[in-house]
């Protein structure tokens, strides 16, 4: 290296997204705010975000400033894309919900077993089909 050449740093854009504490969401005071602290949660960049959401980077320059909505039709993208439900955790409470009853409707361990049952039932099936089979050929 040159003595006139800086050495290169490695940025951190890409850093895992972190979980929302519930306290700090309840504490937000718009649905503005909540879009906002999704996405300062997940790391991502506004480029990655825009590309990701194919939207426009004055559009969703203008959303973080107030002078533009968050387009509806793109939140669970969104919030899918940025690894945390802050926007709906917001709602979920200002609409007098209590956010810690919600789970999803079926947890990764839960759509195994059933994968892993219905692969079963298909064994089973297949077994019982060689066993009549071979109790047919055998008389």
């Amino acid at each position: 290296m040159e003595s006139n050449e800086l050495p290169q740093v490695e940025l951190p854009l890409n850093r895992p997204a972190e979980t929302a504490d519930i306290s700090r969401v309840l504490a937000l005071p718009s649905f503005s705010s909540a879009i906002k602290l999704c996405a300062t949660l997940s790391g991502k960049q506004a480029a990655q975000i825009c590309d990701a959401l194919k939207m426009d980077s004055g559009h969703w320059s203008r959303v973080l400033s107030n002078k533009a909505h968050f387009p509806h039709e793109k939140l669970v993208n969104f919030m899918e894309y940025c690894g945390n439900m802050v926007p709906l955790m917001w709602l979920h409470h200002h609409c007098g919900l209590d956010w810690s009853s919600v789970r999803p409707l079926q947890t990764e361990t839960e759509k195994e077993l059933a994968r892993t049952q219905a692969a079963l039932a298909e064994r089973d099936n297949e077994l019982n089909v060689i066993k009549k089979f071979l109790k047919e050929t055998r008389v």
